[in-house]
């Protein structure tokens, strides 16, 4: 649980419940986040989310909680809810457990995203909620989330996404600097990878004929995979950088010209920071 401030008595106090494991869809939240905090300045707002994904939202000022979800902790996840007295939530996951958190959180004024495909359990707890938005397929998500905020009286089309750095993240960044291209080989499913001697390749290739120096960007647990890729490549002109967490990345991805990766989430983060 991260608290930056306490709510106070009489101020609007909203739980926002995005996918609780991905980072895209989370980023994809803010900026209905911001539209909520630009129209009533004074509101308490608290997003969940999972523990993996909770160091994005450290540094935006527009949230003013993060309630991380552990599922061996789920009791004690639903009794921090409950003891916040919400007055609204957005469900923006569409998802049942959703419907859950808010309920067991005693919170009366809930709003939920219905998708046109859904679970059966999806449907017998959709009428749980007192504000239902279908979301039709290959639709903008951002907007219909936006669309959502209608309840609150509030009418935006700002789609921009909000991604902000940590003091730790602009240090560690400071050593990158010049003409560089960032590339990720990993993904959370493995399905989506592209594979590693065709990364290679491709660094290889946007060195020779660009000058770029080539920054290989992962999580710890890649470092291993990484150096084997870079093994033999010229250390000035290929670089791994595996120490960055997911709050401190925003920091080196705001640096680069270009950001090379398969569907995973850091790619969100530099869509949300306008790099390539």
């Amino acid at each position: 649980f991260i608290s930056k401030r306490k709510s106070r008595s009489g101020e609007i106090r909203i739980l926002i419940i995005p996918h609780l494991t991905r980072v895209g869809d989370l980023i994809s939240v803010t900026p209905a986040i911001r539209a909520i905090k630009e129209k009533n300045p004074h509101s308490f707002i608290a997003v969940s989310v999972g523990k993996k994904v909770a160091p994005i939202l450290e540094n935006n000022p527009y949230i003013d909680a993060v309630i991380v979800y552990r599922a061996h902790a789920l009791f004690n996840f639903l009794r921090k809810i409950r003891r916040r007295s919400f007055n609204w939530c957005f469900n923006f996951s569409g998802t049942s457990f959703g419907t859950l958190i808010s309920l067991c959180g005693a919170i009366p004024n809930k709003v939920k995203l219905v998708k046109e495909e859904r679970s059966v359990g999806e449907i017998l707890t959709d009428r749980f909620n007192n504000f239902k938005f279908l979301y039709k397929n290959h639709t903008d998500p951002i907007l219909h989330y936006l669309k959502m905020l209608n309840v609150l009286g509030i009418e935006s089309i700002n789609t921009k996404k909000d991604i902000f750095v940590s003091e730790f993240g602009e240090i560690k960044a400071q050593k990158f600097n010049g003409f560089l291209v960032g590339i990720s080989v990993s993904a959370g499913n493995k399905a989506k990878e592209w594979g590693d001697e065709k990364f290679r390749k491709l660094a290889v290739k946007v060195n020779e004929k660009f000058g770029a120096k080539i920054v290989f960007i992962g999580a710890e647990n890649d470092e291993a995979r990484i150096l084997r890729i870079v093994d033999g490549l010229d250390k000035n002109k290929f670089c791994v950088a595996t120490d960055f967490s997911l709050g401190e990345l925003p920091s080196l991805i705001k640096k680069l010209k270009i950001y090379v990766a398969v569907d995973t989430g850091p790619i969100h983060i530099a869509d949300a920071l306008e790099v390539p």
